[in-house]
């Protein structure tokens, strides 16, 4: 008992069982799609092979083998409904035209976008790009190339919002709230960064290495996909970023207790002064894709997401 204590209390939360999470939560679509991204030999048989034999396999399942249970993480990426595991684990959304404090009661939010912790960072990030990032394209005298900037850069957005899902505490529960103001994005996660990081170190926006991840074997899976960078990157990548596009850097701001962690991305200057402008029309063409494609998910629950995306477009061309 004492050595199964000390496991837990030094494994990250992600990598602990779970008795809440039940075999019917995980989704074989998500978890097939997975090992086909990442090549993985049990992709051939995962449909035929007993679930709790697939996630032993990958390293997802804990306890006695009298008592197996699901590990965390494995609900964090293969759960279509993970908010009802860990409440508010979703991703809120809320528009100021004016700004917050300019005009507070001019506001409106996009319906809450939840799904696993993938689902719920490629849909934030599909809205975000297709509905709010512009570019600008100057001719300069003398050049042939135009200078061209974004309002935002996407990989910023991309950092940000993967670290934002990354990092936060699922035991608490806060959603993940974006605040879109003329001037800024802001990205609020609870709670803050590691007590092993100094707080001038998290004000100053630097980079941030921890010596504890509370979400070690979830930062594992994101980057096999390609949505992280390696441990302790995340800030600099973002900074970075926005270096590239010409964009000031970015500010972050927590607390002693490291109960929360704000970090704003500013509106490029071009751009700057300027209403907000949400392209609502895109947006709510992007309403109606993501619900059809979620139709064809369920329609077609073996399909990869590429096979998915294919059979959007032939029902798009009457196929």
């Amino acid at each position: 008992m004492e050595e199964n204590l000390n496991s837990i209390y030094n494994s990250s939360f992600d990598d602990r069982g779970n008795a809440k999470i039940k075999s019917e939560d995980i989704s074989l679509a998500l978890l097939r799609d997975y090992l086909v991204k990442v090549k993985s030999e049990l992709a051939r048989n995962v449909l035929t092979t007993p679930l709790e034999e697939t996630l032993s396999a990958m390293g997802l399942m804990a306890g006695p083998k009298e008592c197996p249970r699901i590990k965390n993480v494995a609900a964090m990426m293969f759960c279509e409904h993970l908010y009802k595991i860990f409440p508010y684990s979703q991703i809120e959304i809320v528009i100021f035209p004016e700004g917050r404090e300019k005009n507070p009661q001019n506001f409106f939010e996009i319906p809450i976008i939840r799904g696993s912790v993938t689902q719920m960072i490629n849909e934030t990030l599909t809205y975000l790009r297709t509905v709010l990032i512009q570019e600008s394209i100057v001719k300069v005298p003398d050049r042939i190339e135009a200078e061209r900037h974004f309002n935002y850069p996407y990989e910023a957005l991309e950092e940000a919002i993967t670290n934002a899902m990354y990092h936060r505490d699922y035991t608490i529960y806060e959603p993940v709230s974006i605040t879109i103001e003329p001037d800024k994005i802001g990205i609020l996660s609870i709670s803050g960064s590691d007590s092993s990081i100094p707080v001038d170190s998290v004000k100053n926006a630097t980079s941030l290495e921890a010596t504890r991840y509370r979400n070690r074997r979830l930062g594992g899976f994101l980057k096999t996909l390609g949505m992280t960078e390696r441990n302790g990157t995340g800030i600099a990548s973002i900074q970075q970023a926005l270096e590239n596009n010409g964009s000031p850097k970015a500010t972050i701001f927590t607390d002693e207790e490291r109960t929360y962690f704000l970090i704003e991305l500013p509106c490029h200057k071009i751009f700057a002064g300027q209403p907000l402008r949400i392209n609502m029309n895109r947006a709510d063409n992007m309403e109606h894709l993501i619900a059809d494609v979620f139709n064809l998910i369920k329609q077609h629950p073996d399909d990869t997401l590429e096979q998915i995306v294919e059979r959007y477009k032939a029902r798009k061309k009457g196929v």
